[in-house]
């Protein structure tokens, strides 16, 4: 009803109907720590302990021909608790909480037979909420501390040009930030930072001109959108990856106007190859190959390439065949799970394996979910 709702408008305006400003977007509530621990459960504070009948049983029971579940549901309100019986002339969809299911559906069985079952713990259900609620707290901590990160800096006519990127781990910050990026965004792939976060950026970087790096495909069009809305100008430099961000600003020409600057930083940044290794997050297919929860991705320019259960292989592997002939440099960028020990041992092999006549680096970008980013120019 709410897509209807948005076309119906939609349509409306295509046929020459008013465009109707609305209100405001009310600003987004604070989550003070205590209402972030206690919001999860409404009612009060329980302790898991006070859970007696710690099993959610659900099945559908299809009656026998002259069964009536009358008996059946006082039998489930005798032995558990939230029964709900709703039934018509052949089923019976039966909900109740209980210690012991088995013995639910032991008795249930008596009235015909049974299918659809599912039955969950809800101790670990409620020590689940609890472990959402601790990160619900932190959460509220990080969106404080977030707010107050970017502060608004009026532009200062005497200075030309300033940069904001989009870069996750205290490591990688820490290069855009030797490379002369002024605000550096915490966000990449899972935490994409909003059209506000870019914004709050933009504005505190007080350049009559600010080019923004995303650094990633799906950070674009919020950059896009802070474009629109900051009261300086602004280019948005379509970097889909890290290594493309970093090799973008290395090519940065302070004589240059500012779109020669973007058509330049740009054709530098799409000269270069971005390997990922990460893992998978659930169970898939790749290739028409199972790829199991946990195991070990290699990723060129966005696609899968190999899967495997070793991750220094799977690093040097992909960073041998993404090498070309006239490969000059390699970065093996390392992630927060990756020790500076084995990254480094992980470098050697990069280097080993890539020829004597490529530049091989290692930078400790601190980045989460990829193990390792390797930039190849």
């Amino acid at each position: 009803q709410g897509i209807m709702l948005i076309f119906e408008g939609m349509k409306q305006v295509f046929d020459g109907g008013e465009i109707i400003a609305g209100a405001e977007v009310a600003a987004k509530p604070k989550v003070s720590s205590e209402a972030a621990g206690k919001g999860v459960f409404a009612d009060d504070l329980m302790k898991v302990e006070d859970i007696k009948n710690g099993y959610c049983t659900q099945f559908l029971l299809h009656k026998d021909a002259d069964a009536s579940v009358t008996r059946l549901r006082a039998f489930l309100e005798s032995n558990g608790d939230s029964v709900v019986v709703i039934e018509d002339d052949d089923v019976a969809n039966c909900h109740v909480h209980t210690s012991d299911p088995g013995m639910m559906l032991s008795e249930a069985i008596k009235y015909g037979y049974l299918t659809n079952f599912k039955i969950e713990n809800m101790h670990e259900q409620f020590l689940a909420r609890q472990k959402q609620a601790k990160g619900l707290e932190k959460q509220a901590e990080a969106e404080e501390k977030k707010d107050s990160e970017f502060t608004y800096a009026a532009v200062d006519p005497e200075r030309e040009y300033g940069f904001v990127a989009v870069a996750a781990g205290e490591g990688l910050k820490a290069v855009f930030s030797d490379l002369g990026v002024d605000a550096v965004v915490s966000g990449g792939q899972t935490m994409n930072p909003s059209t506000e976060d870019i914004l709050a950026a933009i504005q505190s970087v007080p350049a009559k001109t600010v080019l923004v790096l995303p650094n990633n495909k799906n950070i674009i069009m919020a950059s896009e959108q802070a474009q629109k809305l900051a009261d300086r100008k602004v280019i948005v430099l379509p970097t889909r990856t890290v290594p493309q961000g970093m090799t973008a600003m290395l090519n940065f020409d302070p004589d240059l106007k500012p779109e020669e600057n973007a058509v330049a930083m740009m054709q530098a940044a799409d000269r270069v190859s971005t390997g990922l290794i990460t893992y998978a997050a659930r169970d898939s297919e790749f290739d028409g190959k199972p790829i199991k929860k946990g195991e070990i991705m290699a990723l060129e320019n966005g696609k899968i390439v190999a899967t495997g259960t070793d991750l220094v292989k799977m690093t040097y592997r992909l960073a041998r065949s993404m090498k070309k002939k006239d490969t000059q440099f390699i970065t093996v960028i390392s992630g927060c799970d990756v020790s500076d020990e084995d990254a480094e041992k992980t470098t050697d092999l990069v280097r080993a394996k890539c020829g004597g006549s490529v530049e091989v680096s290692h930078i400790s970008g601190g980045q989460p979910v990829y193990y390792y980013m390797i930039s190849v120019e």
